[in-house]
């Protein structure tokens, strides 16, 4: 039997009444992604995932909070630790007008292009090897540039001084932090 996590507040009255307050996880952006015309395509990536809704609306969270640099022009988005299936990536090729580059040393080079040519997707790129070996200037060649770390198993702090020291202009940086990296 499974069992779904939630968040449960209580506040005592002082008067023998507590009130109890159940907050349950909503279904908004996995509603949302089904009704794209291109949620086909996400799910062909995605269901391989150990826990794909999660996978979706971990990577749909980054997409939506960088949406207001949404509709700028010439932009790259580094996703970085994007895994073996470049999910985050991929869906920002779907999702949005930008460049997109997924480093991670587990890209499954075959798996991903394979996925790509299958379905004509376009501003997708995709590099196995770690992000400490990307030079960066080639990468955005002068672009605005935003980043993702979905969950990626990397110290966000030591990527984004190396941006900085390479002078890339990124403008923001979404971070879902992943619990291997807390204690390294």
């Amino acid at each position: 039997m499974s069992c779904v996590t939630t968040d449960i507040n209580y506040k005592d009255s002082g008067h023998g009444e507590v009130q109890l307050e159940i907050r349950v996880p909503h279904h908004h952006y996995l509603d949302h992604l089904m009704r794209l015309n291109c949620f086909s395509e996400l799910i062909d990536l995605f269901k391989k995932a150990h826990s794909p809704a999660k996978e979706l609306t971990e990577s749909y969270s980054a997409c939506r909070s960088l949406k207001p640099w949404k509709s700028l022009d010439d932009v790259v988005v580094l996703h970085i630790g994007d895994g073996a299936h470049a999910r985050t990536g991929a869906m920002f090729a779907l999702l949005t007008k930008h460049s997109n580059i997924s480093i991670d040393p587990q890209t499954n080079m075959d798996y991903c292009t394979d996925w790509a040519l299958r379905h004509k997707i376009t501003r997708f790129n995709f590099l196995k090897l770690p992000w400490e070996d990307c030079d960066f200037k080639k990468l955005v060649r002068g672009r605005k540039c935003l980043v993702t770390f979905v969950h990626a198993h990397v110290k966000t702090q030591n990527v984004i001084k190396t941006l900085n020291e390479a002078h890339i202009n990124w403008m923001a940086a979404y971070i879902s932090g992943c619990c291997k990296t807390l204690d390294q």
